[in-house]
């Protein structure tokens, strides 16, 4: 994020200055002046392109890393997937959407409920198995080292 509010306080520059640059070109009745500006202003949409370049890289890496809600336990208890609200479990600190995974109809799978820690009902039933990695995460347990 530092980098990016960087590369922000770089192109700001780079326009204010290439905003100069078009007042001074057009205020400059010379025609070597006149051509003088206009490379500097060339000179400044090249900066301003590599900034960008590297301000698009940044947000690519940074695609899909988005920071995490955190999530109480009571605050959990209020994704139990009924009345229309959303199915949220928590497993291993983590808090998946099973909204839409049919097993979880109701809020409920196989007598465990949502809107619940169940990280040990899970790793009972699912320790060699990684169903979660199918799962949406939307938050973290607050105070879970995450």
């Amino acid at each position: 994020m530092e980098d990016i509010c960087k590369l922000k306080e770089d192109l700001e520059r780079i326009l204010e200055r290439i905003k100069e640059l078009y007042s001074m070109e057009f205020l400059t009745l010379c025609p070597l002046g006149k051509e003088h500006y206009k490379n500097m202003i060339i000179d400044s949409i090249d900066e301003a392109y590599l900034k960008l370049e590297e301000a698009l890289n940044i947000l690519r890496q940074n695609e899909g890393k988005r920071e995490l809600k955190e999530f109480t336990l009571e605050e959990l208890a209020n994704f139990d997937g009924r009345n229309g609200k959303p199915a949220y479990v928590a497993v291993n600190g983590i808090v998946y959407d099973v909204t839409l995974i049919a097993s979880w109809g109701g809020g409920s799978h196989f007598g465990v409920l949502a809107g619940k820690d169940v990280t040990e009902e899970y790793n009972k039933c699912h320790e060699s198995e990684d169903k979660l990695s199918k799962l949406e995460v939307v938050g973290k347990i607050k105070g879970s080292n995450l």
